[in-house]
């Protein structure tokens, strides 16, 4: 299951909601394929988007593979937003070639 902020345009599509009433308020997490200070189509991931971004492989791994994925905060209303837990849900599928 996916908690997804409704998206408008491309903003925020793939923004992950908060599933808890009483935690923060207007803050997202947002998943990310590099620790770039700034998210865009380039290195967001979207959940559940078949052309979403992709995290390679690190060939260095001991035994299998390694994906590194990074995990940021967002808000659309940095002023509004209220500090608290947060928790949400993204379901990943690893298709092997």
């Amino acid at each position: 299951m996916v908690f997804l902020l409704t998206a408008v345009g491309n903003e925020n599509a793939g923004y992950l909601a908060n599933t808890l009433p009483d935690g923060a308020q207007n803050i997202y997490l947002a998943l990310s394929t590099n620790d770039n200070n700034t998210l865009d189509k380039s290195n967001k991931i979207v959940p559940a988007d078949p052309q979403q971004n992709q995290v390679r492989l690190q060939e260095s791994a001991v035994s299998g593979g390694l994906f590194t994925y990074y995990v940021g905060y967002v808000s659309p209303t940095p002023k509004s937003a209220t500090s608290g837990p947060i928790t949400s849900w993204a379901t990943w599928e690893l298709v092997y070639n």
